[in-house]
């Protein structure tokens, strides 16, 4: 062989490649109903090769059948892609699946390549029960991520699947007499490879009259959501109010500074009269240095002024559902907005928010505070374990990294005022690095647990605020 075609050979290899499945799709809502769409054989996914970047396609194959068992190709750095189906704003039972690889070809070797394919798109069913069918004559629920809506008519049993993120709501509804009314609910956010089912039902409010109940995510599931339907000399509506996800009212929110895992934390809003304003504001200076407008304000507001308040939170990382004036239910989502709040190499920082909703009838919502703490890393307190009834003695852990455990107090909060509690053991090195154990002395826990926290060199830090309860 000459040197030239010895040379060329070296700059060839091989690659075989194998495709493999995973077709699961977690349920994220209960339901006596389940769709399932049709699975596709491996052999029908397009296969498409790629530069190491991605930026340039080299070689595609329509299925991966048209494939044969041993790819020759130039040595470098490549980029396997694998699909099946199209990725769409909407489309009823129509999932998309993908997956990817990168590799490399060496001279005269052969290299197996895996890659494995998942479902890329957020499945929706919605679920008609039965209550709710024999209330009403007529009924449908628009719902639409990016793209143009689809239609779930009342005899539409198919599910949906729509790019992850965020999927707006819209329900029209007609009763026996012939009345019509609509609902826009909250959007919801979904992730792809998750079915999220939306159950729609009716219910006597014990009142004469009857409540709408809609359970559409995690967070409602267990607690829904009810809407007093007109039609009734006794059914009132509500004043607004606000269903918190991952924190409670009025009490501290903790995170450690740089956490990257923080889990969803937002308020839903529920205005049955439709949201006239929905105000937002806070007392932190440190938030206001980042440049948070200073006083109330309106996400439900158009006017110039608010349009532009608006846009800087926004851009803080507080995000809320757009165009909520006149809705009846809006989220406000907080998640973004907290690696981002300021901290302190120091001591704790801690944020609140307060939310003030007015209805188009000119009812407003009770005080409601979102209190969030930027916590130092090394220095936090962990969820006690649950004590039993009467008992004044509880275990704690807590992490100090640095700092001697001699400067150590706990504090217990009553009355709006913290009091310190007596050691019952002395603090305790675990097996694990800088995490201590102790038992401390608090009074007899009341039906709502017993706020505790720990304190540093007599109030030099604080730790973050955790809640002693009762054993179920």
């Amino acid at each position: 062989m000459g040197c030239g075609m010895e040379d060329e050979v070296d700059q060839e290899g091989y690659w075989m490649l194998q495709v493999d499945t995973d077709f699961t799709i977690t349920t994220e809502t209960k339901s006596s109903t389940e769709s399932r769409a049709s699975v596709p054989s491996v052999n029908d996914f397009v296969v498409e090769l790629y530069n190491a970047s991605g930026s340039t396609l080299v070689q595609k194959w329509e299925h991966f059948s048209d494939m044969g068992e041993t790819i020759r190709s130039k040595t470098g750095d490549f980029l396997l892609k694998t699909y099946y189906g199209e990725q769409h704003t909407g489309a009823f039972e129509k999932p998309y699946y993908e997956g990817s690889s990168s590799f490399s070809v060496k001279g005269k070797q052969t290299t197996q390549v895996a890659v494995t394919a998942r479902i890329a798109n957020t499945k929706v069913s919605v679920n008609y029960k039965e209550g709710f069918k024999n209330y009403f004559k007529d009924y449908s629920m628009k719902m639409a991520s990016t793209g143009d809506s689809l239609l779930f008519s009342k005899n539409e049993t198919r599910a949906a699947f729509f790019e992850p993120g965020k999927v707006g709501m819209s329900l029209a509804l007609t009763k026996q007499d012939g009345t019509q009314l609509s609902y826009s609910p909250a959007s919801i956010s979904t992730e792809k490879g998750k079915h999220y089912i939306i159950n729609i039902d009716v219910s006597e409010n014990g009142s004469g009259g009857m409540d709408l109940v809609i359970a559409f995510d995690k967070s409602t599931e267990n607690r829904p959501i009810t809407i007093s339907l007109p039609g009734s000399a006794t059914a009132v509506k509500s004043p607004p109010f606000i269903l918190p996800t991952g924190f409670a009212n009025g009490r501290i929110l903790s995170f450690i500074v740089g956490a990257t895992d923080i889990e969803p934390v937002s308020a839903l809003v529920i205005a049955e009269g439709g949201i006239s304003s929905c105000k937002i504001s806070t007392d932190s200076y440190d938030v206001m240095k980042m440049n948070w407008p200073i006083g109330a304000i309106d996400l439900a507001a158009t006017d110039a002024s608010s349009v532009t308040n608006q846009q800087i939170i926004r851009d803080l990382g507080f995000d809320f559902t757009p165009s909520m004036n006149g809705l009846q239910m809006a989220e406000l989502d907080f998640t973004k907005l907290i690696p981002l709040l300021p901290t302190n190499s120091q001591v704790d920082l801690t944020h609140t928010f307060y939310i003030e909703v007015t209805d188009e009838e000119g009812d407003t919502n009770a005080r409601f505070s979102v209190v969030l703490q930027s916590m130092n890393p090394g220095f936090r307190l962990f969820k006690p374990v649950d004590i039993p009834i009467g008992s004044t003695l509880a275990n704690i852990r807590f992490e100090l990294c640095e700092g001697s455990i001699n400067q150590i107090k706990a504090e217990y909060l009553s009355y709006g005022v913290w009091s310190a509690c007596e050691f019952e053991k002395p603090i305790e090195k675990t097996n694990i690095v800088n995490i201590y154990s102790c038992t401390i002395k608090i009074p007899a826990l009341t039906t709502q647990g017993q706020s505790i926290r720990l304190n540093y060199n007599n109030g030099a830090r604080y730790s973050n605020e955790q809640v002693i309860e009762y054993l179920k």
